[in-house]
Order: C-alpha cells, then structure tokens, then sequence
C-alpha cells in the first residue's frame, strides 16, 4: 500500500450486476505513468494524468483491484481497493416438537439461511411475538462465494401462552461503510402441548426381595387411558387420574417400569429415569502419565433422552456437561464421553458422571433419579524389564484406616499383609503380559486397586538386509531393500533407521500393539546410480523404551550390504587435446583416460578408424584424433583426444642446389619441427636475411639454423689443435632403418667405419687440409634428414696465409681471363639471360648455391 495514490475505500455491489467504474489519483505530478490490475489482467499504462479510470465487472467473487504508480524504470507503488459482492439469502423455517412436560412443550425451532455471500456480514434475529430475543452472526471471515448457515433457537411453551409466534431474520450488515440491506424473514406459530404426570416416589431404593409400589398420578381431564408398562406388575389401560406399580416382591436387579398417558387427542407421553448409570475406561486399564484417555458414562433406559443432562465431575470440579438432541420419546441408552490428559496428580483422584432429567418449571423441583457412579484412576509408574530379568515393584500406602494390603499376580502373588508396603517380587520374568495388581482393604470394607504399566522387552535374535533374491541392480531403476527384525518385544517400541553409509536416509516406527516377540521387517527403496555401486546399506533396530528404559536404547545393527550395480561404460579424466614431444616416446597408454562400468569394460583405442596399439610409442607423423571404445554387457560408449605430436626441427636438403639469376626467392631448403621453426641464414659466419631474388654473386656456401620450443638444428662447429686427432660419429634412430653417410673432403689422414649403426670418421694429427664442413645423412624410405658440423683447426693460421697468398694471385688471374671470356661470349649470342652454374670452392660448405 502506497500513500501516493488514492481509492474508494472499498466497493459493496451485488454479484452479477451492472459494471462499477473504479477512479484512481495520485499526488504525484510527475511519475512513469498509472494503470490498473483487475485479477491477471492489467490495463494500459496512462502517462501525464494524475487521474485514472477502469470499469470492473462484478461477477468474480474473489476480484482483486490495485491501482498502480511507476515511480520510475524500476519501482513502483500500488494500493488495493476492497470488493465486496454480496447475494441476498433465501430463508427456509423448520419448527419440530421436542418434547412435552407438565403443561410446557419444548420446541427446536430452526432457521435455514439458504445461498448467501459474504456470510461474515449475516446477522439473523429471532423474534417472539415482534419481540427480539436472540441475534446470532458467524465468524467465517475467509469464505467469500455462497454458503448455507442454520441458527437455531430452543424454547419452552407453557400451556398459558397458547399460540405464539416466532419470526427469523437474515440480513446483511455492511455498516458503517452502508445501510443495512433489506432483511429477509419467515414466520412460524407453535403452541403449547403438555404431560401431566407425577410419580411418587421419583425414586425408590428397595432392597432384593422386598415389595415396591410407585403412583403415576394426572392433573388433567383430557385423558384417554394411563397405566404401567414393564416386565412385571405391569397394568391395562386404566382410567385416570392414578394408576399404580406394585410388586409384592422384587426380585429384579434392573427393573424398568414407565407411566404412560393417553390424551383424547390419542396422543402419548412418559417419563422414564435410567435403570444404571456407570463409568469405564474402555478397557484401558491403567494410566500412563502424559498420554490420553477416554472415560466413558453409559446412561441405560432414560426417558425422554432431549431432557437428559450429563455432568461429569473430576473429584468435586464440574468438567464437562453433555445435553442431547434425540427426539426420540421412548426409552434408549445415551453415553458421553470425556477425554483426559493424564497427570500424576490424578493418580487416585475419582471420576464421576451424573444423570438428571431436567423437565423444565412444572416438573419435580428436584431433577428425578439424579444417579451417578464414580471411578477410581490410578496412574502408576512404569517399570521395563528384560525377558528373564528379576523385577521389583513396591506398593505402599498413606492412609491409616487399613485393614490390609496384598499383590494379586499369576505369579509372584503375596498373601494379605500388613500396610503401609507390600513387595511384588519375580527372580525371572518369563511372562510378556504379567498383570499383577496391589489391592488395599480399608476398615469400612470397601477396597481399591492399582496397577503398575510393566513392560517386558526382548531385543532381536537377527537383523540382516537383503535385495530379496532381484540380485545385481541395473543403473536407473528401483530396487527394495528389505530389513528382516527377528524375534523383537515389543514391536511398537521398535525404531528401525536405514543408512547409506553413513547417511541416514530412513526411520520407521511400528503401531503393532503384540507384547509378544514377533518378527518385523521394514522395506528402503532406492533408485539406483552408479555411485552406489560398492556402497553399503545398513539397518538398525533400535528399543525406545521411554525414559524409565535403560539409559542406552538396546539395539542391534545388521551386517553391512554391499551394493553391485550394473551400469553402462564411459571413459573419465579424458582430456579433450593433448600436446607430447616426440622425443618423450609418449603413448596412448599414458593417457589419464580411466575406464568405468560394471561389469569392467573393455577398452580399445582407434585412429582413423583403424584399430591401434595403444602401447605404440607415437611419432611426429602420428598427431591426429584418437577415440576410445569401452564396452560392456551394459552398453558401449565413446571418447575422443585430439593429440598433438610435436618434435625438435630438422633439415632435409640437398647438398647442392642451382638456380637461375634473378628467380625469385623459394623454399630450397626448409627445416621441418612442431612448432614450426624459426629460420636463420648465415653466410661468411654472418647472420643475414634469405635473399628476395638470386643474383650472380649470391653463390656461395649458407649456414642455415633452425629453432623451436623443442631444440635447436644447424651447424654444429669443434675447434681442435693442430695435431690432434680427431673422431666424428653419427647415428641416427628410425624405422626402417637409416642409410648413413658422411659428405666432406676426403684426406689422406682421414678414414671411415662403420660400428653398429654409426658412421665414425677418424682424422689422425688433424692439418689445416682437414679443417671444413663435414654433413651426416641419414636417409630411408620415409625420408631423410641432415646435420652439419664445421671442423676448426686451431695454430694453422700462418701455414694457410703461405699457401693462401699464391693461390689467390693465381685466382685473381684466371677470374679476369675467364670474366673476357664470358664477355666476348655472351656479346656473340646476344642473350640477356644464361644458365649459371655456380661450382663451390669447397665440398665441404653447408650448402652450395
């Protein structure tokens, strides 16, 4: 509800009529725009008017109004609007003859308020003769659609009055928020009937054996007949104004007499008091504390039973009273019953009921044959034993007027003792029920009893799960559990607790009533997942004894059950890709992947749809997707990784390469790795950048180094002294097997051998004629790949100026021949463009271009 917005205070209009128009208005000068909401329906939002209209229909009756107010994009305000739809009632009137007494007679006279809404806002009133004398309402404030009430009035219409006349009214009150509707009302005269007889006595106490009389007398004069129905000394239809009951000896524990009256009209009337009034528990036998109980009163043979007053009494406090509505006239049993909540202070506290017959101003002044009875109760403590356990019970009393005392038992009884303690002693129940009873005699001759609640427990023989013979379990569906309790007393103190694990997942309690052992059983039922394979149920069967038990319930806990549940294969802690090094020697064994299923699967891993061995070293030629198969008598299932084999780089050139003057640059020799390597080209020992086009004067011998995440590949230098010897291995691993050779300048101190799978090159007292390039190739049918590695010899540097110096004027000479030699050449055939075949200085540079 919002202050920024304003409504009628409520609508009251008649459901189904015609449409009401609801307006709203707000305070607020500038908000987002108003608009209404009628039940789940909302109208059009209405920006820049402080003011808003909506036109409802009443035939909803549970209709909700809000106005409402955006404040802004995200809140709001609303205020609801009460409606009220009423419907006018119908009224039915019902009058019926209760009884007649004396010169009275009683009516009950109903008033049927007949499909009307709201009934919270009914008022009905009784008159008498234009005369308010009751106004009833109803409290139902939650219903809002239709109902039917009933008000009923009782009353008593003495012979003076004659004819009287009595109205209801129903009308709906919604004041102060408007006038009361107009009332709707029926009309109903009753008169006066009456039963004029007397008895003297009303109640008579004879002793067995002696004679009775009893006089039924009439006042009126309108009599017919009158006499005495019963099983003997009854009389025939005599003539008034008295007629008597004798019976020279009574010899009957339950006589029942009635008068009767016979009226000119033909018309019958009786006043019959009960033959007994009693109490009993219903069989419940002794009390417990804290728990409740029925006491029942068996009124027997009353007459008229409208009349009969019920009143029960917990020792001189009135706790209840119970009137009846039967019509009937002849004589019937009535009960009523009282439930109690029993304390310990009831314990030997009396109970009673009392019967009255109230026969209104012109009966007897005193209410005829007020009997009653009473019951002693008694709430004993409780004692729990073991079958087979000694049990000790004492009983004492307080009072001083005792005769004796004494235990009435099947077992264990004692004789009459003196007060003020007898003992109740058993060295081994072996009884499930024993009922043993104190008793105490008073001086005066009466006696009361008590009893003590004994409990005879025994725990169960076994307790043992099992899946009831359905054997392995299937993954998604219900299976029972059942827990089997063997020989266990009392059943209704048996608690049964079911774990998973050690999650409790189920209680059971039992309402069986047997003190006897029995066996029990309680079901769990489960719905299977794979998690629960290996998993273990269990059951408890516990005793709740209650807080006079042992202090630690007895119970007995069944051997754990494992759980075998089937369930289809999958593949877990696969990773999705992987990235190895080739040089790792890696597998499909070494993945993480874990296989799971019951029964355990099967595994089998593909490439390229073709099956593999998964303990197969993989190689750079190998990267790919891989999926995995796993199967089992429960299904099959795949899983795929994509794997990344990666490697050091490489090269796989020639020694040799020519190329034509100005072609543009291309791959002659490109290293290969995962990931791809990055290029350097060196020549003359300096680093430079691969050229764009070949001109003539880029012949020569290139160092070419490759490089990636995993190694480096290139020329490889071993400087040693002049002198030395000097040994240069290669080898190489592959399958097939590698053809090795070593390309370089044979020497006269050089020598090759071959040892296993290597190629050895031996150089004995290394000269400066040794020092160069020396290339390992390996080659199969695969491929091949090359290493190089530049051979310094160290001291030599004056030895190779003396051999240099001559053999560079001899070289400056012939280029100079052979450059006018090309001229003249190339000047006599015309061509812009040749062939150039560039011959290295040395076989021994890395590559020759």
């Amino acid at each position: 509800q919002s202050p920024e917005c304003s409504l009628p205070p409520e609508i009251i209009e008649e459901y189904g009529g015609n449409p009401v128009t609801v307006n709203c208005t707000t305070a607020l000068a500038e908000h987002k725009g108003m608009y209404f909401t009628v039940g789940n329906e909302t109208s059009r939002i209405i920006e820049k008017q402080m003011s808003i209209s909506q036109s409802v229909s009443l035939s909803d009756w549970n209709v909700t109004i809000k106005c409402k107010v955006k404040l802004n994009e995200f809140n709001e305000c609303s205020k609801d609007l009460q409606v009220i739809t009423f419907k006018n009632p119908e009224v039915v009137h019902s009058v019926q003859l209760v009884n007649v007494i004396g010169e009275e007679t009683q009516y009950r006279l109903q008033c049927d308020i007949i499909n009307v809404a709201p009934v919270q806002y009914v008022n009905v009133s009784w008159y008498k003769n234009s005369e308010k004398i009751q106004t009833e309402s109803f409290n139902d404030t939650t219903t809002k659609t239709p109902v039917n009430e009933s008000s009923i009035l009782r009353v008593n219409i003495s012979r003076e009055e004659n004819v009287v006349e009595f109205r209801c009214e129903a009308q709906l009150d919604f004041r102060p928020h408007r006038p009361k509707l107009p009332a709707i009302s029926k009309t109903h005269r009753v008169s006066a009937h009456c039963c004029p007889l007397t008895l003297t006595p009303s109640e008579t106490v004879v002793k067995f054996g002696d004679p009775v009389s009893i006089n039924c007398s009439t006042s009126v004069t309108d009599v017919e007949g009158m006499g005495w129905e019963a099983p003997f000394g009854g009389t025939g239809f005599e003539r008034p104004p008295v007629v008597t009951w004798r019976v020279e000896k009574l010899e009957e524990w339950t006589p029942s007499p009635f008068c009767y009256v016979t009226l000119v009209d033909g018309s019958q009337r009786t006043v019959k008091t009960p033959d007994s009034v009693s109490v009993s528990d219903m069989g419940h036998g002794s009390m417990v504390e804290g728990r409740e109980y029925d006491l029942k009163c068996d009124v027997i043979n009353v007459a008229p039973v409208q009349n009969l007053t019920v009143t029960w009494y917990r020792g001189n406090e009135t706790v209840k009273t119970d009137t009846f509505n039967d019509s009937t006239m002849t004589p019937v049993n009535a009960s009523s019953t009282l439930r109690i909540s029993t304390q310990r202070d009831y314990n030997g506290l009396t109970f009673r009921c009392e019967a009255e017959l109230h026969l209104g101003p012109k009966g007897p002044k005193f209410p005829p044959n007020a009997r009653h009875s009473h019951i002693l109760l008694t709430v004993v403590t409780e004692n729990i034993s073991l079958f087979g356990d000694p049990v000790l019970i004492n009983c004492s009393t307080s009072a001083t007027d005792v005769e004796g005392m004494g235990w009435e038992a099947p077992f264990g009884g004692t004789g009459f003792e003196r007060p003020p303690v007898v003992t109740w002693r058993v060295d081994k129940v072996e009884e499930w029920t024993p009922n043993p009873f104190c008793y105490v005699t008073l001086n005066d001759g009466s006696q009361c009893t008590v009893s003590p609640l004994i409990t005879v427990y025994k725990t169960p023989d076994s307790v043992s799960v099992s899946d009831m013979g359905r054997g392995p379990m299937v993954e998604g569906r219900e299976y029972d559990l059942k827990c089997d309790v063997i020989n266990v007393a009392p059943v209704q103190n048996l608690t049964v607790t079911w774990y998973r694990g050690n999650e409790t997942v189920l209680t059971q309690m039992f309402n069986d009533s047997t003190m006897t052992p029995v066996n029990a059983s309680s079901t769990l039922r489960i719905s299977t997942q794979r998690d629960y394979n290996g998993l273990t149920f269990r059951c408890e069967a516990e005793l709740h004894l209650g807080p006079k038990g042992p202090k630690f319930p007895p119970n007995v806990t069944s051997p754990p059950y494992t759980a075998v549940v089937l369930y289809k294969p999958f593949m877990e802690s696969c990773p999705d890709y992987v990235t190895v090094n080739e040089s790792a020697a890696f597998s499909i064994d070494m993945l993480s992947c874990q296989p799971d299923g019951n029964p355990f699967p099967t595994v089998q891993w593909f490439y390229e749809e073709k099956l593999i061995n998964p303990s197969r070293s993989l190689t750079r030629t190998d990267s790919g997707k891989y999926t995995a198969v796993v199967q089992n008598s429960r299904g099959r299932s795949n899983t795929s990784v994509h794997i990344t084999v990666e490697y050091s780089p490489s090269f796989t050139c020639k020694e040799h390469y020519e190329i034509t003057v100005n072609d543009k640059h291309q791959s002659i020799c490109e290293p290969v790795g995962l990931p791809t390597p990055t290029l350097t080209w060196f020549k003359d020992g300096k680093q430079m950048v691969s050229p764009q086009r070949w001109k003539k004067n880029d012949s020569g011998k290139y160092l070419l180094n490759a490089h990636n995440t995993h190694g480096t590949n290139g020329n490889e230098s071993k400087q040693v002294l002049q002198g030395e010897d000097v040994t240069l291995s290669c080898s190489a691993d592959s399958n097939p097997p590698s053809n090795i050779r070593w390309v370089y300048t044979p020497a006269v101190n050089s020598n090759v051998t071959t040892e296993g799978h290597q190629k050895i090159i031996t150089i004995t007292r290394a000269t400066s004629t040794n020092a160069g390039f020396y290339i390992c190739v390996a080659e199969n049918k695969v491929g091949r790949n090359t290493r190089f590695v530049t051979l310094m010899i160290k001291g030599m540097i004056t030895d190779s100026v003396k051999v240099l110096f001559p053999a560079i004027w001899a070289f400056l000479t012939l280029l100079i021949i052979g450059l006018t030699l090309l001229v003249v050449y190339f000047h006599n055939r015309q061509k812009k463009r040749g062939q150039y075949n560039f011959v290295p200085e040395c076989q021994m540079s890395n590559i020759a271009i």
